[in-house]
């Protein structure tokens, strides 16, 4: 499952997910959970015959398979399988890795979500975020967004996040000029494009296997958390109303993998989704955004992000909410390692992002770590857009997450060649995110470098 990595600030009820009010102590399960599924990757070549037959002799019954997952790139279809409450996990895992059919077999983990302008709430003053340490109104901990602005730096709207979340309201007044159309598969029925994928015409919903990316309905209590994600990275700008994101221009493409929480397979699908969409129509993809974990290792997983890597997709990620180190217990996806030498990709595409507060110091909450968590960027009261055609304020790594995502877009719009077009590579970007931020004290043992995210201080890089 997926964990929420975010707090609310006002205590909502009728919620079935862990929503946290702000100053008190995570609840967030500390113990990877598995919901009795198994995560199944098969040998290239291996039938559909033969993965029913192996199913029936270990009593699985088969729960989801990817549409595409890793078969374009040599392996096997991957398969997710329910067992009985009566069977033993561990037992079913020991004979499925025995079966010389099989590549590998793993719990298919539950992860938890972790969420100079004029528009109304930044001339009010409400996005301390966002402010710099010459803007007015001014900000030392801030991303330094509202410098970079004055400067012309507003974003692009060919430059492409996607959101691995919960859905997003992508009809929202603030987000609808900035979401995806896909001009590769319109609304008839059909799979014009060929990727599985039938009308995915704004991204597409893995959690209900549909195309309807939001699933809010009147109320809006569903699909706050990726609407509000959505917001930090790409609220339309200059527009005098609401908020603005870090993007004043950009592409959002929302992939839902659930409402609250959700497998790990609906994850790599996703990823998959967006490899695809990169390499076969060359859609500028420069990162996705994954305000989620809490489970446990996944090598599917982790071959995923390496795919999308590989595409030079890199993957940001929220560090937990657990207020633990990272570098002693790890967290998932966060301490994932995406480095692929084979494929010539010697940098890490896994940026780890904890959260720091107003004030400068780490918010209470985040998990942090020396080593496992790269950068800290505001993730404490945080002003964006929720359903319905609302806003509110969020506390979570899920929000200071989105933060280096819609800087990384920032970054890729304003340095592509003028000649060519050409957008820098993901090392490029990801070595200036981490190397154009400014060190903070307060973050000393906490994150890597000390380093607390600055978009003016990565774009002179």
């Amino acid at each position: 499952m997926i964990v929420r990595l975010y707090c609310w600030i006002i205590v909502l009820s009728g919620l079935h997910f862990s929503a946290l009010a702000a100053g008190q102590p995570d609840h967030l399960p500390q113990q990877p959970q598995h919901r009795n599924q198994v995560l199944v990757q098969y040998q290239p070549g291996v039938t559909a015959r033969e993965r029913r037959a192996i199913r029936h002799k270990l009593g699985m019954q088969l729960r989801q398979q990817t549409r595409r997952s890793a078969v374009a790139t040599g392996q096997g279809v991957l398969e997710s399988c329910r067992l009985s409450r009566q069977q033993n996990m561990q037992r079913v895992l020991l004979r499925l890795n025995r079966d010389a059919r099989v590549l590998h077999a793993e719990p298919d983990w539950v992860n938890h979500f972790v969420a100079i302008a004029n528009d109304e709430y930044i001339t009010a003053g409400w996005l301390w975020n966002l402010y710099g340490n010459n803007s007015s109104p001014a900000s030392l901990y801030g991303t330094q967004a509202s410098e970079s602005w004055l400067q012309g730096h507003t974003g692009a709207s060919d430059i492409v996040i996607g959101i691995i979340d919960e859905g997003v309201q992508i009809d929202h007044p603030d987000l609808a000029p900035n979401i995806w159309n896909n001009p590769y598969d319109q609304p008839d029925g059909i799979d014009n494009d060929g990727n599985g994928y039938i009308d995915d015409v704004n991204g597409w919903d893995m959690f209900h296997g549909d195309n309807t990316v939001y699933d809010g309905g009147v109320d809006g209590t569903l699909d706050r958390h990726g609407t509000h994600i959505a917001g930090i990275i790409g609220a339309r700008g200059g527009n005098r109303i609401g908020v603005a994101g870090i993007n004043w221009q950009v592409t959002l493409i929302p992939c839902k993998i659930g409402e609250g929480e959700s497998s790990t397979l609906s994850a790599i699908e996703c990823l998959d989704y967006f490899t695809d969409l990169k390499r076969r129509h060359g859609l500028n993809i420069v990162a996705t955004n994954n305000a989620w974990g809490g489970g446990g290792y996944s090598a599917a997983l982790e071959a995923a992000i390496n795919r999308a890597g590989d595409a030079d997709i890199l993957f940001v990620t929220a560090s937990g909410n657990s207020g633990s180190n990272n570098d002693v217990t790890p967290y998932y996806p966060a301490n994932y390692t995406c480095l692929n030498p084979a494929a010539l990709r010697p940098y890490d595409c896994v940026i780890a992002v904890g959260s720091m507060n107003s004030v400068g110091t780490l918010s209470s909450f985040s998990n942090y770590g020396a080593t496992t968590v790269d950068i800290a960027a505001p993730g404490t009261a945080i002003f964006s857009t929720v359903p319905p055609g609302q806003y509110d304020t969020l506390n979570g790594t899920s929000m200071a997450a989105p933060h280096v995502s819609g800087s990384i877009a920032l970054y890729a719009a304003s340095k592509r060649d003028p000649l060519t077009g050409q957008l820098p590579s993901a090392e490029v970007i990801r070595r200036a995110i981490l190397d154009g931020a400014t060190v903070n004290p307060n973050l000393n043992g906490k994150v890597t470098a000390s380093r607390q995210l600055d978009v003016s201080g990565a774009l002179n890089q």
